[in-house]
């Protein structure tokens, strides 16, 4: 299906503040965007919800939806596609803007949490509802492109890839490892063999504990083959 577009809230001012919008977003939400004096673009977006500026994406989720993120395994895998971005933000809604569980235990609730600020340096916030979603949202993309001066741009496509963007695709082979953990790891190390000579503790003072276990042990196991299976 051809990509869907549509432009609201078109306003004549140099200073009007430009938002992307995933096609499957709120549209209450989106109104509100345009209300609030954002030029919103709809279409479909591969990563995040909203994206404010070159550097931020802000992936927005319900309760509800971060808590079966959670359990069916998608919210970390998620996690390592935003480090695309330089400063990702997951914004959770819902339950009076608490950070309180609905169908899941606290405890797992909060580990989630706690693990994308930690393992994943992206920031969360939770907001009551749509609304304050939306103000939330525009706050940040005005800052961002008329103090910041961050307008979002789109990268052309590179026609060949350089050797450190050869290197920087190996790393991101890693299913825990996105864009930025793989920049960070070649400007401590410099090569390739030095990360993956690098031990355990090496390798978890730059990207976290349990990047670093993931990583180190798909480096050292061994493929384990069940002959009996094959027979």
């Amino acid at each position: 299906m051809a990509e869907q577009q549509a432009r609201i809230a078109e306003f004549s001012r140099k200073d009007a503040i430009e938002i992307i919008a995933d096609v499957r977003e709120n549209s209450e939400l989106i109104n509100y965007l345009g209300k609030l004096g954002a030029n919103v673009t709809v279409k479909q977006m591969d990563l995040g919800d909203f994206q404010v500026s070159d550097r931020m994406i802000i992936e927005r989720k319900t309760t509800k939806d971060f808590e079966a993120s959670i359990m069916d395994g998608r919210l970390f895998e998620q996690a390592v596609r935003l480090e695309e971005f330089e400063k990702p933000i997951v914004v959770i809604e819902g339950r009076e803007g608490k950070p309180e569980a609905e169908r899941i235990h606290q405890n797992a609730f909060l580990g989630a949490i706690i693990s994308l600020l930690v393992d994943y340096n992206i920031q969360v916030v939770f907001t009551k509802d749509e609304y304050k979603t939306a103000e939330l949202i525009f706050a940040i993309a005005k800052r961002e492109q008329l103090q910041e001066k961050r307008p979002i741009r789109f990268l052309e496509k590179r026609k060949a890839l350089t050797f450190e963007h050869q290197q920087l695709r190996v790393l991101e082979a890693f299913s825990t490892i996105g864009p930025q953990t793989s920049k960070k790891l070649l400007e401590e190390f410099h090569t390739l063999e030095a990360i993956f000579n690098a031990d355990e503790k090496e390798l978890a003072r730059v990207i976290g504990q349990a990047k670093a276990e993931k990583m180190k042990e798909l480096i050292v196991k061994k493929k384990t083959e069940n002959k009996k299976e094959e027979k």
